[in-house]
């Protein structure tokens, strides 16, 4: 099997074990809540605005954390300076009873795996979240006009009432169509034939 869905492929055959498996680690009871993965950046813009707005929406008074597990990613470029996971932290410790933020130590393709959902800002791999089958929202301080938001292939968070109302209502949100995937990224001339395709052009951007 080439490279190109290897991804897809495993979250199909190893998703449910990977999960059960992250749970135990963490000593979380299982009662079916959705592993939320935030996959972060690494640029000015993302350490700045739009990472502390998303920490900032966890803060809301009626978001309902009880069934979320959430798992920050990090861009492997920004673990050197690891600003984003001191900003969590920071976060954390305002908490009176503190939400199940877990830092990630998986690979990126492993966090796919494992992820119920993908929350994202600006990164190349979006496109790759929903070809593997992903829910994705993304999650920033303002609107960014990316192809998935462009082509209405993921909602967007940029303030604490949308965040509350894409949380709180996690079961609504459904894996997107894979005609309606290819079509939006342009693809929709056979577009069972260029699965593999668009997985490997976009892996190639990580």
């Amino acid at each position: 099997m080439s490279q190109a869905g290897v991804v897809a492929k495993k979250r199909e055959t190893e998703h449910e074990a990977k999960r059960a498996e992250f749970l135990k680690k963490h000593d979380i009871e299982d009662t079916g809540q959705k592993v939320c993965v935030y996959f972060g950046g690494n640029n000015e813009e993302y350490f700045e605005k739009a990472f502390p707005a998303f920490l900032s929406f966890l803060k809301a008074d009626d978001l309902n954390l009880e069934n979320v597990v959430i798992v920050a990613h990090q861009h492997p470029g920004a673990k050197k300076e690891n600003l984003d996971v001191q900003k969590l932290d920071a976060c954390l410790k305002s908490f009176s009873d503190k939400p199940k933020v877990i830092v990630s130590d998986f690979s990126s393709d492993d966090a796919q795996v494992l992820a119920d959902v993908a929350l994202y800002y600006q990164t190349s791999m979006s496109p790759q979240f929903i070809l593997n089958g992903i829910p994705t929202v993304q999650v920033g301080h303002k609107k960014y006009e990316d192809i998935l938001v462009r082509n209405h292939l993921a909602p967007t968070a940029t303030n604490s009432e949308e965040f509350v109302q894409i949380i709180n209502h996690l079961k609504d949100l459904k894996e997107q169509p894979k005609e309606a995937i290819f079509k939006g990224l342009g693809y929709e001339k056979k577009w069972p034939e260029n699965f593999e395709k668009a997985i490997e052009e976009n892996m190639l951007r990580k």
